[in-house]
C-alpha cells in the first residue's frame, strides 16, 4: 500500500540547503511555535548518506529542491540525460525518505524546452514541479523557462506544476522591457503551487536575493494577487541568512511575511 504523503497546506516555508543541519534545532522550534509550516530543502550532490538521519529527526513537512545548473544538473542538455537521472534519483531519495509533497526543478541552461520536456517525462515523477527563470543567469548563459510560456509550454507536455520564483520572474521582465506586474500576472495565470519569494531591484537582469523590505518590489501586493490565482499556495522565503544556526534573518522576514499574508488574505 502507498503512503499517503504529507501536506504542507499552505502557509510559509524556509529554504535550507542539505548540508545546513546545524539549522534543525532551530527550524524544530521555529516549527513548534508556528513561525514556519515547512522546510524546502536544496539537495546538494552527494550528501543524502551523510544528513539524511538528521533531516528525519526534524519531523516537519518538507518540499524537495533538485540541484540546479551550478551542480552540473541541466534537464534542457541532451548530452546530459543519464548524468540528470542520475542527480534526480539523490533528490526523489530525499523526497521519499521526508514524506515530500513536491520536488522543484529548474528547466535548464543553454538549450531549449522540448528536451526539457523530454527528459521530464523520462523521469516520470509525479511531484516534479518546474520552477521559472531569468532570461539570462549569472554565468550570463540564456536560461530555459524565463518567459510564462515556456512554463505553459513545459507544463502542457508533461503534466507538472509550476513553482512560481517572483524575482528571476522581475528579472525576466527587466531584460525583455517588459511591465514586470503584468510579467508576474502572466505567470500566477498558471495557478503555482509554491511561489519563491525574497526582494530585489525592479532593475537589472541578474538574479538576486534581498530581505524583506530591502529591495523595492511591493510584497504585499504580489502575496495578496498570488491568494487570488492561487488561494493554497505555498510561499518560500529565500533570504540571505547571517547565521544558518540561529536563523536570526529568517524569524524577521518570516513576521513581515506574515503580515502581508493576513493583509492579502482579507
Amino acid at each position: 500500500m502507498c503512503k499517503e504523503k504529507r501536506s504542507v497546506g499552505g502557509g510559509v516555508g524556509l529554504k535550507l540547503f542539505s548540508t545546513n543541519t546545524d539549522s534543525i534545532k532551530t527550524a524544530r522550534e521555529y516549527h513548534a511555535r508556528k513561525l514556519i509550516d515547512y522546510i524546502e530543502l536544496m539537495v546538494l550532490p552527494g550528501t543524502y548518506r551523510g544528513t539524511m538521519r538528521s533531516w528525519q529527526g526534524l519531523e516537519v513537512p518538507f518540499i524537495i529542491h533538485a540541484p540546479h545548473g551550478t551542480y552540473g544538473f541541466n534537464l534542457s542538455d541532451p548530452d546530459k540525460r543519464r548524468h540528470n537521472a542520475k542527480v534526480f534519483d539523490e533528490s526523489r531519495n530525499f523526497a521519499d525518505r521526508l514524506d515530500a509533497e513536491f520536488i522543484i526543478v529548474h528547466p535548464g541552461l543553454m538549450g531549449e524546452a522540448e528536451e526539457t520536456a523530454r527528459q521530464i517525462r523520462k523521469i516520470d515523477e509525479s511531484r516534479i514541479i518546474i520552477e521559472n527563470k531569468p532570461f539570462i543567469s549569472l554565468r550570463q548563459t540564456k536560461c530555459v523557462g524565463w518567459s510564462p510560456e515556456e512554463i505553459r509550454f513545459i507544463m502542457r507536455e508533461t503534466g507538472i506544476g509550476f513553482c512560481l520564483d517572483i524575482v528571476h520572474a522581475v528579472k525576466a521582465a527587466y531584460a525583455c522591457g517588459q511591465d514586470h506586474n503584468s510579467f508576474l500576472n502572466r505567470f500566477l495565470a498558471l495557478k503555482p503551487r509554491v511561489v519563491h519569494i525574497c526582494d530585489c531591484k525592479v532593475k537589472g537582469c541578474f538574479d538576486e536575493h534581498l530581505n524583506l523590505g530591502q529591495g523595492e518590489l511591493d510584497l504585499c501586493g504580489i502575496v495578496g494577487r498570488s491568494l487570488k490565482f492561487s488561494p493554497k499556495v505555498k510561499f518560500t522565503l529565500e533570504v540571505p541568512e547571517r547565521s544558518y544556526k540561529k536563523l536570526n534573518s529568517y524569524r524577521k522576514d518570516r513576521l513581515i511575511l506574515k503580515d502581508c499574508f493576513n493583509k492579502g488574505s482579507r
